[in-house]
């Protein structure tokens, strides 16, 4: 049912408002400014420029009133870069390979080679999600039956849909009975339906000339009309590598 608790789990009586927000970590920590960090921005993730232009770029700022420019070179500025600690869930990564019979003659190369998993923590992700305020007022804590002015049901999102209900209902010795409340550790406890989803979508890694298949994941509590315009719903989970043939 989504009942409002506290971290620990336990329910809030009704009417309590949510605690306040942590204080955000300062964004610029690594840079002298917030307009160092803007340009940091705009020339690595907006514009994405070559080493070579960032170093043209900061040889024409030292130029303006015999001022030192906001990084020496763009190995600096990658360094910066790098070491920000802050932003969504890590990557992390290993390595699979095929573990079974090899065949005598000529070994097709994908049997013996290693493929790298890149992937970021779900639980971490969908936390993400859950918390961002921008859903406020968008977002369901628990399956709903909606029906229009003349009683005739509705299916406007994943949560109003009859899978959400089923997973919250089942038909049990001729009475409707919770499934979640069978359990007594999830009473109160929020349903949040997972969405996966990959495409052909190759992503093209330079070192080996390697190939991806991005894997997405979505909170499917958030409505429809705010995953139309995405806002942070849809974010990708993993890279699959693919197995060169």
């Amino acid at each position: 049912t989504g009942t409002p608790c506290n971290r620990y789990g336990r329910d809030l009586d009704l009417g309590t408002p949510p605690p306040p927000r942590a204080p955000g970590q300062n964004g610029f920590a690594l840079f002298n400014s917030a307009p160092e960090f803007q340009l940091a921005d705009f020339v690595y993730r907006k514009n994405q420029m070559s080493g070579g232009d960032v170093d043209e770029l900061m040889d024409i700022l030292a130029e303006f009133e015999g001022n030192d420019p906001p990084f020496s070179d763009h190995n600096e500025l990658h360094r910066l870069v790098d070491a920000i600690p802050y932003g969504e869930a890590l990557w992390r990564s290993f390595s699979v390979k095929y573990a079974g019979p090899i065949p005598e003659g000529n070994t097709p190369k994908w049997m013996l080679a290693e493929y790298d998993v890149w992937f970021r923590d779900a639980k971490e992700l969908l936390e993400l999600m859950l918390a961002n305020h921008d859903f406020h007022g968008e977002i369901d804590y628990a399956v709903k039956h909606v029906t229009d002015e003349h009683g005739k049901r509705e299916v406007c999102d994943l949560m109003s849909g009859q899978w959400a209900w089923n997973q919250s209902m089942c038909f049990d010795f001729s009475e409707f009975i919770h499934k979640i409340a069978k359990d007594p550790g999830t009473h109160g406890s929020m349903f949040v339906p997972v969405v996966l989803r990959s495409d052909k979508t190759t992503v093209l890694v330079g070192t080996g000339n390697t190939k991806f298949y991005p894997l997405y994941i979505s909170l499917g509590n958030v409505h429809n009309n705010v995953r139309w315009v995405h806002w942070n719903t849809v974010t990708i989970l993993a890279f699959l590598s693919i197995p060169k043939s």
